[in-house]
């Protein structure tokens, strides 16, 4: 069961592809925020580019206090 008042580290689910949209909205609100990446050779037909793809797909890893849980829960 968490404490109320010491941050821990929880995985938050996200919508598929919305791994960084939602790291980059919860780390300018000042939590601590963890999104794991491996680079990836994509190709097109007049290209070839490295990308950064989360390691793990439709999570970020935050380190927050139970209180706030609801609140990323519920954040659209």
């Amino acid at each position: 069961m968490l404490d109320k008042t010491i941050p821990q580290w929880v995985a938050v689910k996200t919508m598929s592809r919305h791994e960084k949209v939602v790291y980059n909205s919860l780390q300018s609100k000042g939590y601590e925020v963890y999104l794991p990446t491996r680079k990836e050779l994509h190709k097109w037909k007049d290209r070839k580019k490295w990308v950064d793809v989360p390691l793990i797909s439709t999570y970020v890893f935050c380190k927050i206090v139970k209180e706030d849980l609801f609140w990323i829960n519920s954040e659209k």
